[in-house]
């Protein structure tokens, strides 16, 4: 929270939607260009069902599910994205096109070898180990694309827009393919994609590894979370630990769901739950060792250290040196009031940093 006008705060939230409107948590992956839209197909019911263990959990202020409204289900479902997906695939993530994954045009690095996969259906993580996995696992997923030809996946007959918000509800329910199998996502993520990267990339390099073992534990423990919360996953993975708590909050106060001033502390209680204030955010304590591989320090250097052949990189340090000679700095451009850079018109062209060598980033940063 901080001071805000006449004694007003303002509170700053790590979520993706106020209930009316949402964003995104948006992931680009280079990923090869000889990667065609056909094999991207693949990782279609993936992304549909890796919301069992990305997702960060939403408490709606209506009943969404026809049952008793008596019980926090009634109201909770796993992504909050998941509502307001639109489309499988677009060329943008804007509110009228937003969609499960972009192909963009725009490369992170050699636009010889690459192109870019933007993933825009997530959700944003408070714990780093759910981020962790979120990342690590949709790597895996795309190593897989491009290490195994044999590596296939039935296509879902429903539209995958439907069936992500279907495993966002209704978690356990069986999703149809067009062969005739009828699997959960718990069961797709593990026969489509978790075994076969088992097969292949396990013992590839620690990392990996990290990742394959965790996302064996995240899957087992997930395996009866339709009748009880494995306490192991508090603190851990986003949606079961708000769940958790919410029990918890709903049972000490003897809340009724049918009282709105009841369901309404509810609601702001999940709410609470994106507060990145420590001191009244619900997360402390939990999530103090629930990352890998990371530390404070590590953090702090990455935001103040970005490499140098990134955007971020020649950005910071332009203003970090030369603030007061800029004129204009946008995503594309930086622009300095006076030309003492050796450089065209005073202009640095930021889309040239995919294009340069070495010899060229060491002039650039001298």
């Amino acid at each position: 929270k901080r001071p805000w006008g006449n004694g007003d705060t303002f509170i700053l939230l790590k979520n993706n939607t106020d209930g009316k409107r949402c964003w995104a948590a948006h992931e680009n992956y280079g990923i090869p260009k000889n990667i065609s839209g056909e094999m991207l197909s693949k990782i279609i019911p993936f992304l549909v069902t890796r919301i069992v263990y990305t997702g960060c959990g939403h408490m709606w202020r209506k009943h969404i599910k026809p049952i008793s409204r008596s019980s926090i289900d009634d109201y909770f479902e796993l992504s909050p994205r998941a509502s307001f997906i639109r489309k499988i695939r677009s060329h943008s993530a804007s509110e009228s096109e937003r969609s499960i994954l972009q192909q963009k045009d725009e490369p992170l690095m050699d636009s010889n070898k690459y192109k870019r996969l933007h993933i825009s259906c997530g959700d944003p993580s408070m714990f780093l180990y759910t981020n962790a996995l979120k990342l690590g696992t949709t790597k895996i997923v795309l190593e897989l694309l491009e290490e195994d030809k044999f590596f296939n996946v039935p296509e879902l007959s429903i539209n995958a827009v439907n069936a992500i918000k279907i495993v966002s509800m209704h978690p356990h329910k069986s999703l149809e393919f067009k062969d005739g199998q009828s699997l959960s996502a718990l069961d797709i993520q593990k026969k489509f994609y978790l075994e076969p990267a088992l097969k292949i990339l396990k013992g590839k390099n620690s990392e990996i590894d990290w990742i394959l073992d965790n996302w064996v534990f995240v899957l087992d423990q997930l395996q009866y979370s339709n009748r009880e919360i494995s306490k192991k996953l508090i603190g851990y993975l986003d949606w079961p630990t708000k769940r958790y708590l919410l029990s918890v909050f709903k049972k000490t106060n003897n809340l009724n769901l049918f009282d709105n001033s009841d369901l309404e502390q509810l609601v702001w209680k999940g709410i609470q739950f994106h507060d990145v204030d420590p001191s009244s955010g619900l997360l402390y304590p939990y999530g103090k060792e629930s990352y890998y591989p990371s530390s404070p320090d590590n953090v702090l250097y990455a935001i103040f250290n970005p490499p140098f052949n990134t955007r971020a990189g020649v950005r910071g340090m332009a203003i970090k040196h030369f603030s007061e000679n800029i004129s204009y700095i946008s995503w594309e451009w930086i622009k300095f009031k006076t030309d003492r850079t050796n450089l065209s018109n005073g202009k640095v062209d930021l889309n040239n940093l995919l294009y340069m060598g070495d010899d060229d980033l060491k002039k650039l940063h001298q």
